[in-house]
């Protein structure tokens, strides 16, 4: 489960990561001078303002001074990026506390009863969540949408971005301000990872690994085992293994980004660095 979790950290980093160059993208060029659209016959040093309010230089096309969105949709793919890992998150949440895999259990405070079925819990709010990033995700498109068919200069269709633009940054701020309580409450169910441990062969790839450790090739391991899954299967049976263990299993893989407590760990303390820096 630590696992899962760093996954899901670090695809939040990289928008962390992404919404941290906003600043960089947005102050590049100065607006400021470019007129209505031909620029400005006033006698004043543009590149020195720029500099003064933090922009990297003065306009270089009145135009593009005027008519320039790109950065806006840069803004919106960034949201609708963030928002798709948002609905990823809400999606193995809902999954694994299904009925079926009762892997995690939901906080109370998070969750509901079903208003039929005692015996169901409903992930509310992580599918309001998901169902509100879908339409997050749409941003971008929303955003290109507005700019298409707008002839060179500046037209009052761009009003209606902002209203697009300043709803999403709201809205994915209040989901972000919710997301880390409604999280904190989740507990593993341990109790069922043992049973679907025991399902599945699982340990199958590393049963036929130890086969190539003992000389066989690969292709002639995998099909040891693949037939003794078949009979395993007939037999209602799983798979034995005699020579590993679901927690080698998890240990032997030890390289990089790997499963291992080493590598765990090892990536929990690189994503709080990430996430200490200034």
């Amino acid at each position: 489960m630590a696992h899962i979790w760093n996954f899901h950290a670090l695809n939040f980093y990289n928008d962390f990561r992404r919404f941290a160059n906003c600043n960089t993208d947005l102050l590049e060029t100065i607006p400021l001078g470019s007129g209505a659209i031909t620029g400005t016959h006033l006698d004043i040093d543009l590149t020195s303002i720029a500099n003064q309010l933090g922009f990297q230089r003065g306009p270089i096309n009145s135009i593009h001074g005027t008519s320039d969105r790109d950065w806006l949709i840069e803004v919106s793919q960034k949201i609708s990026i963030c928002a798709l890992h948002v609905s990823r998150l809400c999606e193995d949440i809902i999954f694994l506390s299904s009925s079926p895999v009762q892997l995690i259990e939901l906080p109370t405070d998070w969750s509901s009863g079903s208003s039929m079925m005692p015996n169901k819990r409903n992930p509310d709010f992580f599918e309001i969540v998901r169902a509100k990033s879908k339409r997050l995700i749409a941003l971008n498109t929303e955003i290109l949408t507005l700019n298409l068919g707008i002839a060179s200069g500046y037209s009052s269709d761009f009003h209606e971005q902002k209203r697009s633009i300043v709803k999403g940054v709201r809205e994915l701020q209040e989901i972000a301000s919710a997301f880390g309580r409604a999280i904190l409450g989740i507990k593993l169910n341990q109790t069922r990872a043992e049973e679907l441990l025991e399902q599945g062969h699982i340990l199958a790839t590393d049963i036929a690994n130890e086969l190539v450790k003992h000389g066989r090739p690969f292709r002639e391991a995998y099909s040891e085992v693949a037939s003794r899954i078949c009979a395993a299967q007939f037999d209602s049976k799983q798979i034995g293994r005699p020579e590993t263990s679901f927690e080698s299993s998890v240990e032997n893989r030890n390289n990089l980004g790997g499963t291992s407590r080493k590598r765990v760990l090892e990536s929990i303390h690189l994503l709080r660095s990430y996430f200490a820096e200034p």
